[in-house]
């Protein structure tokens, strides 16, 4: 499935991913608020929601949808009482959820629905360190830079990120899902750790990268984004790089820079927009975070997808390459949002299979 992926990709084709997993659980009525797992915690507490608002997605025409991982990890799940192996368990279940839901969605279609679209993927999705921290981390990645630069005393280095990543891969790529999908990582450390990671120890697993920006130059860590897509170039396992939860407005400049030194595929899937706060958090918050709560009204519906037809444009223009990409939305982005991405970006497409 990876490798169709890939070819629809390479051959400038659009593909559209889900939204707002979690946002769109609370408002489907889950209360996130308690522990640091988020959503994670649904997987065992409520499948069936989490298995509904993986079809509401489908439903409005989301080519991949990504598993109700993004804040479980081992570690994560170790600190709320779980054993490493019950963990392990929960994650895989996670997986098994969201195939179910695909399959049973598509065999709901008739043959003529069939035909007019592809078969979904199911992406596997794993956050940032920040993320397990549950702190808003994933909002500055300070984790990654050096004192000098704004960072903690305490800097992961490359090694412990591969670490902290390499137990949820482990387990990840033997549980049924077509793609990892690595998110919001706030700096480029963390993103070449990924690679080498992959390269040295997964050399069959496939992924799509994902960072999180504050601006339209830099990541969430201050670092340049181009330098930091331009770094993980040359892992072929990594088939698209780009921009997640990060205000919709900004993508089409960040991938603009990142066309310049990465012939890699674009993803790109933004949030809402709104403003976020939380009590005694960092000064940059994270939506990625059930303790916090979005201000604003954010971009509307059909706004939001003009603003995607513009990353589109971007990735398929003749002046950056002609090349594929992955659009959908983040944190506060419903299954409307992917509605109107779909209609607004399918005339554009210029290739669509990514499933058999």
């Amino acid at each position: 499935m990876a490798q169709q992926l890939a070819e629809a990709l390479r051959e400038g084709g659009c593909v559209f991913m889900d939204g707002g997993f979690s946002t769109h659980c609370e408002a489907k009525g889950a209360d996130l608020s308690v522990g640091k797992l988020w959503s994670a915690r649904l997987i065992a507490d409520d499948p069936a929601l989490v298995a509904a608002v993986h079809t509401d997605f489908l439903a409005a025409g989301a080519d991949i949808i990504g598993t109700a991982t993004y804040q479980a990890t081992i570690r994560g799940f170790v600190d709320e009482g779980k054993t490493p192996e019950r963990a392990a368990e929960l994650m895989k279940q996670a997986v098994a959820i969201a195939v179910s839901a695909r399959d049973a969605f598509w065999d709901s279609l008739s043959p003529e629905a069939q035909r007019a679209r592809s078969r979904p993927l199911v992406g596997a999705c794993i956050g940032p360190y920040g993320g397990y921290l549950a702190d808003g981390s994933e909002y500055s990645g300070t984790y990654g830079l050096p004192e000098s630069e704004g960072g903690t005393g305490d800097k992961l280095s490359l090694e412990e990120l591969s670490a902290f990543h390499r137990e949820q891969v482990s387990v990840l790529t033997v549980a049924g899902a077509d793609i990892l999908l690595f998110e919001t990582l706030p700096c480029a450390l963390e993103a070449r750790a990924i690679a080498s990671l992959l390269e040295n120890e997964f050399p069959a697993t496939y992924a799509l990268v994902s960072f999180s920006c504050k601006d339209e130059a830099h990541l969430n860590s201050g670092e340049p984004f181009a330098p930091a897509a331009a770094a993980i170039e040359d892992c072929g396992q990594i088939l698209a790089v780009g921009v997640n939860c990060t205000p919709p407005h900004l993508i089409a400049p960040l991938l603009t820079a990142a066309s310049a030194v990465t012939t890699k595929p674009f993803v790109a899937y933004g949030n809402s927009g709104e403003a976020f706060t939380s009590a005694g958090a960092s000064d940059n918050p994270s939506p990625g975070n059930a303790r916090w709560s979005g201000q604003g009204s954010g971009v509307e519906v059909g706004d939001f997808a003009k603003l995607a037809l513009d990353w589109l444009r971007v990735a398929q223009s003749e002046k950056f390459g002609r090349r594929g990409c992955l659009v959908g939305g983040c944190c506060r982005t419903t299954p409307e949002h992917i509605a109107a991405v779909c209609g607004a970006c399918r005339p554009l497409a210029r290739a669509s299979a990514v499933g058999t």
